[in-house]
């Protein structure tokens, strides 16, 4: 893709200039050149004075960006930071300057641990700002980095409007947690944007394909069963907002994600009938799509499938007359009847339904022949390049196929083995190439194939708004190039209705979104860089009322901290757990997740975990653990916020004890460890607010201990075959730790054997001499005291030298 993006687009620059003018949150229309804009910025800090991050990138996008800056001839180009990357390596790294792809939770964990100079971070950018919440890793960064630094910026980026409508204010929310004042909009109808497109118009011809009558009736049958499922569904669940749950809503892309949203708080509440009639608009939603994406045989594959799979054998849709109907109209498309009889014997090549879009296809291409040859009789056919676009890999092959062996002889293939997709040779010698729009491992290699071929004629076989969009860029970008695009679309289908729907929405969230930025007010300690903004970032950490000393009450002001294992930062607890004033000390644990104190261990689970570690016994082992080596073991039963805070629905409860039921193995969990204690926690917020009531009047966790206890142990050590008593009296003596204790255990029988050693053989015994020698000096000049020495450290014995392992 070398040049491709070269040169931006006159509404490209005005948005680059405003943006190194002044932060601020960027969003625009989807397919409008996010990328272009994002690359401008980068190139421009890709300079080793510069210390830039980039949050929120995917691999292959990262890769991408890299290859065009190297098109560029940029020299200093960006580096990715992974996991595979060690902790001094990201240290040099970061000090020799330039731009980082960096993931979150690695640079949440590099700036705790001052492996990376925060106050020398030139700024960050955040891709896909949208998914930026108050609980977030990104919000975790933006806290800290504006703690410690007030110069740098920050600028973010998100290309689906939509996005911020799914709660309320979410923008201004957004904005908040970035520390950001400005919003730049730009949706497809702007003025800057409209005028560029205008000047190089596409010659779009648009061919409306008229839906067979059986394919007519499937599709109102469906939107039949639709319509039932939803009435029922409201009837069931009372708390309902009936408002988005619309027969038209039920065809966009998002209508799982705004029922799952309005159900997840109560789903264990659910009765059996509701959980099914979600399940089943789910399905009705994949036959709509399917009705018009692919051929009448894969339809009615798939629907055969759903007839004969037993989890749907209790589907409402599937007894309603609507249902019969659609079955009916699937089976006439292949037999060329509606008769039951219909079986493999008597399927006729002659009387399968192919795809209207198959043939507008055909003639498509048969026209751009003609016109191809009739322009010019000398010109070279090969110079005629066709890009053809369709839905994904399936439909592709289809597609290919189908040129290849001819219509009738592909839906012979599909009849006959319908599920086995063999990859072919497709016309080598021929321009025409076909290109799934998703799907794709590389999202990047239709724009790719886009700027290679540069083709004469592009065949939209699916509606696609950002492919589109980026039509027309290519357009604008090289006016000069001729470009044909035919857009296959059913007439009055769900297909249609979709991608309206979705243009309107788009639409109808960019004038939502200019009216709260019209209404917003942004205070001006917004991006805290003032030192009275900073102080507000964190709250102050509780203080210590002391009134030992004489003559009044003093404020001891205390740092509080808790240990993080570092495959915690993935969740939103630590960041919570900042912000409440208490400082973060990322290390590996294998020993619990979270140590709030030399006594107090937590480990969290939240309940895909639990349900997980209960059956495969690990959490067993974990709280051994944990009960081995802090007085105060807890479990910490964390659940999602939005969701039910229920372990178990009411039906599932019992008064006997089943090793199936997850309730009865935690109660047994409860029974072998009297020490553990359990939390549950509705959310991560509370959560980080118990922490904090549980640290009070505590000592601070031992750092050096916790790793300790982690630190993989090269002795052999089986502890199911020692007793736990003369173990923890065995660590209590001077020169034996956590670190060697299992290494005497296996050089002796017994307390008394060991005490009884020589000098010179204690050395051999404990390895160490300098240890050898302190415990030689401690039982050795005062063996009478060993026992009042054991009760100073609270371990009660009866004859503790002849306690064996």
């Amino acid at each position: 893709m070398s040049g491709a993006f070269d040169t931006l687009l006159k509404y490209e620059s005005n948005i680059f200039l405003e943006l190194m003018k002044d932060d601020g949150l960027l969003i625009i229309a989807s397919g409008l050149g996010i990328d272009r804009i994002l690359l401008k910025v980068i190139e421009t800090f890709c300079k080793p004075e510069n210390l830039v991050l980039v949050l929120n990138s995917f691999s292959e996008e990262q890769e991408f960006l890299i290859d065009e800056l190297k098109s560029k001839g940029v020299s200093h180009l960006p580096n990715i930071i992974t996991a595979e990357v060690t902790s001094q390596e990201r240290n040099n790294l970061y000090l020799k300057g330039g731009v980082f792809f960096v993931t979150s939770r690695i640079l949440v964990v590099d700036m705790l641990t001052k492996k990376i100079p925060i106050d020398y971070i030139t700024g960050i950018l955040v891709q896909r700002a949208h998914k930026v919440a108050e609980t977030s890793q990104e919000s975790f960064i933006m806290r800290m980095y504006r703690e410690s630094n007030s110069d740098g910026f920050i600028k973010a980026f998100s290309d689906s409007p939509t996005s911020f409508l799914t709660e309320y204010c979410k923008v201004e929310r957004v904005m908040k947690q970035l520390f950001l004042k400005k919003l730049y909009l730009r949706p497809r109808f702007h003025s800057d944007i409209a005028a560029v497109f205008e000047e190089s118009k596409i010659d779009v011809i648009e061919i409306g394909i008229v839906l067979t009558a059986y394919m007519k009736k499937i599709q109102l049958s469906l939107m039949e069963l639709i319509e039932v499922s939803l009435k029922e569904l409201k009837k069931s669940v009372e708390f309902l907002d009936t408002e988005d749950l619309t027969l038209e809503n039920s065809l966009t892309n998002s209508f799982d994600k705004t029922l799952k949203i309005q159900l997840d708080p109560h789903w264990n509440k659910l009765n059996s009938k509701a959980k099914q009639l979600v399940a089943d608009l789910k399905i009705l939603r994949i036959l709509l799509g399917y009705l018009t994406q692919y051929d009448c045989i894969t339809f009615y594959k798939f629907l055969q499938s759903l007839s004969s799979n037993a989890q749907n054998k209790n589907s409402i849709w599937m007894f309603l007359d609507a249902a019969n109907l659609v079955f009916q109209s699937a089976k006439a498309r292949v037999y060329g009847c509606e008769s039951s009889s219909s079986s493999l014997d008597s399927f006729e090549m002659s009387s399968v339904e192919v795809s209207p879009k198959w043939e507008a296809l055909i003639e498509i291409l048969n026209e751009i022949d003609n016109l191809n040859t009739s322009t010019d009789e000398n010109k070279s056919h090969e110079k005629c390049r066709v890009l053809i676009c369709a839905f994904d890999e399936r439909t592709c092959y289809q597609l290919r196929q189908a040129l290849c062996c001819g219509l009738r002889e592909t839906m012979s293939q599909l009849y006959e083995t319908s599920s086995s997709y063999q990859k072919i040779d497709f016309l080598k010698e021929s321009t025409i190439i076909i290109h799934p729009l998703s799907g794709s491992t590389d999202p990047y290699s239709l724009l790719r194939k886009l700027y290679e071929l540069q083709p004469n004629y592009v065949v939209l076989y699916d509606a696609h708004i950002r492919f589109v969009r980026q039509l027309e860029i290519f357009k604008a970008s090289m006016p000069e190039q001729p470009l044909h695009v035919y857009f296959l679309i059913y007439n009055g289908s769900v297909e249609e209705q979709r991608y309206l729907t979705n243009l309107r929405k788009e639409k109808e969230s960019f004038e939502l979104l200019i009216k709260q930025k019209a209404e917003m007010v942004v205070p001006e300690e917004r991006d805290a860089k003032s030192s009275i903004a900073k102080s507000t970032l964190r709250q102050k950490p509780n203080e210590l009322v002391t009134t030992r000393n004489a003559g009044g009450r003093e404020n001891i002001q205390l740092n509080k901290k808790i240990i993080v294992d570092m495959r915690e930062f993935r969740s939103e607890l630590p960041s919570l757990i900042y912000k409440r004033g208490i400082d973060i000390v990322p290390v590996t644990l294998e020993v619990g997740d979270y140590i709030l104190s030399p006594e107090m261990c937590v480990e969290r689970k939240s309940i895909t975990d639990l349900i997980g570690s209960l059956n495969n016994g690990r959490l067993y082992s974990q709280c051994l653990a944990m009960t081995r080596f802090y007085k105060k073991p807890i479990l910490l039963i964390e659940f999602d916020e939005g969701k039910s805070f229920s372990l178990q629905g009411k039906k599932s409860l019992s008064n006997d004890v089943s090793f199936q039921n997850i309730s009865s193995k935690l109660s047994l969990l409860i029974i072998h460890f009297p020490l553990l204690r359990i939390i549950w926690s509705q959310n991560p917020s509370l959560t980080a607010e118990i922490f904090e009531d549980l640290k009070s009047n505590t000592n601070e966790p031992d750092v050096d201990y916790a790793i300790s206890v982690s630190a993989d142990q090269t002795e052999p050590f089986n502890e199911l075959l020692y007793n736990v008593v003369p173990l923890d009296v065995l660590q209590k003596f001077p020169g034996i730790s956590f670190k060697n204790y299992k290494h005497v255990a296996n050089k002796c029988k017994s307390l008394k054997d060991l005490i009884n050693s020589s000098e010179d053989a204690l050395v051999d015994i404990i390895g160490n001499s300098s240890y050898a020698s302190k415990f030689y000096q401690f039982y050795g000049t005062c063996v009478v005291d060993v026992h009042e020495y054991l009760k100073t450290v609270s371990i009660k014995v009866l004859d503790a030298a002849h306690l064996h392992w």
